[in-house]
């Protein structure tokens, strides 16, 4: 193995998911509270190893490089669980929608991401399935596994992250584990795990449209940065109507299209103030950077959503 990286709470959660080979990630808090989270990854030579624990209701997504595919294995969770708009089962494993893209919603949640070179991934299933690498077609989104095989899999990698994070454990798989034999050994797990995945359910296909909705009206309001975004906007950049806009967001995030936008920037404020050092008027540039004009409600929507004023955000990052 190349290395180890572990990040806690909020800010370390997104420094960690930066590691990644990834274009673009969100987190949106959704749920009142501090933001619980850890984010430990384990990287080989083309291939790396992504344990997530979250304990607050959020939403993240990711969008992959798109030389890398990968495979998300949930492990445990509280409530429900959504991933790429589908509920999860204790048999579900998850591809990249749309070659790229990953999003999961929930409360209390612990997964596992294995994510991989595409090209490799991509010959080594054609040759075992006796095809051409041009003719494969992966699948994506949720796919179902028979219970033993999922099982087993998710033993094989829960063993192998809590060997390589226990500190105790970790110089000797350091050395035992190169950097290419790390990469085989999880992506023949990330292997057998797809090639005895069953074909997605139309109801999978369905959520995964929606997703796709939510994603294009998640880009149209990163586009825009500070500025501000209509409803109008968000369904023009889905090119779906108002309807099928605030019902893709209510299956994929639990929440009205505006809504959610409005507690992202308020989780975008908290990750500036969380990252800076005290400085006069930084709540407010903080508050306008995130599109937040109006300060007074400003502060009392973060109070709401964090269970603390921006300034004792600011005073945190002093400790």
């Amino acid at each position: 193995m190349d290395e180890v990286w572990d990040g806690s709470s909020m800010l370390g959660f997104c420094d960690a998911r930066r590691r990644l080979p990834i274009n673009h990630q969100s987190l949106t808090q959704l749920g009142r509270g501090h933001f619980e989270a850890h984010a430990k990854i384990i990287a080989g030579s083309d291939a790396m190893v992504y344990l997530a624990t979250v304990g607050t209701f959020s939403n993240t997504m990711i969008e992959l490089d798109s030389k890398y595919t990968g495979i998300v294995v949930p492990i445990r969770w509280r409530g429900d669980l959504v991933i790429n708009g589908a509920q999860t089962q204790p048999t579900n494993i998850y591809i990249p929608q749309d070659k790229t893209r990953l999003q999961a919603r929930g409360e209390e949640r612990s997964t596992i991401g294995v994510c991989m070179l595409r090209e490799q991934f991509v010959a080594t299933v054609a040759a075992l399935e006796g095809v051409a690498p041009d003719e494969l077609q992966l699948e994506e989104g949720c796919l179902e596994l028979p219970t033993a095989v999922m099982t087993r899999g998710r033993r094989l990698l829960t063993t192998l992250f809590d060997q390589c994070i226990d500190s105790d454990n970790q110089k000797q798989q350091l050395a035992r584990y190169s950097p290419e034999q790390f990469t085989r050994r999880i992506t023949q797990i990330a292997i057998s795990l797809y090639l005895h995945a069953r074909p997605k359910k139309p109801a999978s296909r369905n959520a995964a449209k929606l997703t796709t909705i939510v994603q294009a009206a998640e880009e149209r309001f990163a586009a825009a940065q500070a500025e501000p975004v209509s409803l109008a906007d968000l369904c023009a950049a889905a090119g779906v109507s108002h309807v099928t806009l605030c019902h893709a967001f209510m299956v994929v995030c639990n929440s009205s299209p505006m809504a959610y936008f409005k507690k992202r920037r308020l989780t975008e404020a908290r990750i500036v103030l969380l990252r800076s050092n005290p400085e006069i008027d930084l709540v407010k540039r903080a508050a306008r950077g995130a599109g937040l004009t109006h300060m007074g409600r400003f502060s009392a929507e973060y109070q709401q959503l964090f269970g603390e004023l921006p300034k004792a955000t600011l005073t945190r990052t002093q400790h």
